[in-house]
């Protein structure tokens, strides 16, 4: 979900990994946004917080699955959430259930992100992936629509390089 090319960002992190299972979480608070109020020279400032979970199994030591959670939220009052900062807590039963008290921001505008990927090494050489993604996750399936990806990909090593494939469909 997150790439390894992501910009730096304040974050607490762990990573915990045994024989079969790791675990890995991390909550960061992201730049600010600035938007433009009624009055010209005021801007309000929107702040911003992203929180993400993954859980790998492998399964095989040719086959690993891994699902994610990520949510990105924020808000003009908003201050970390102290129900994405539990690293067990799952986000979308947090999104569903939470609301927030004396403030018009509501975490139903969290954005929620869900992943399910499927790695497997098929010899030395060459490795095949799937990934569906879930952008936006919405539970109540009315208010808009979710946005779907699904990606079968390929990785080949040659004598001259390494050839990567991969058909998106979403």
């Amino acid at each position: 979900m997150m790439s390894d090319n992501a910009p730096r960002m304040s974050m607490i992190h762990f990573q915990k990994q045994n024989r079969r299972f790791m675990f890995t979480y991390f909550t960061a608070q992201l730049n600010d946004i600035f938007t433009q109020s009624n009055n010209d020279y005021y801007k309000e400032r929107i702040n911003r917080y992203l929180s993400a979970h993954r859980l790998d199994y492998q399964l095989t030591p040719a086959i690993q699955i891994a699902l994610s959670e990520m949510v990105l939220y924020g808000g003009q009052s908003r201050k970390l959430e102290w129900y994405y900062l539990n690293p067990f807590s799952i986000y979308f039963l947090e999104q569903f259930t939470a609301a927030l008290p004396f403030t018009s921001e509501s975490s139903e505008d969290d954005n929620l992100f869900l992943d399910l990927e499927f790695f497997w090494k098929v010899n030395p050489r060459w490795n095949l992936y799937l990934d569906w993604f879930i952008d936006d996750f919405q539970y109540d399936m009315v208010s808009e629509p979710n946005e779907i990806s699904f990606t079968i990909g390929s990785e080949c090593m040659m004598n001259r390089g390494t050839f990567h494939g991969y058909w998106n469909m979403g």
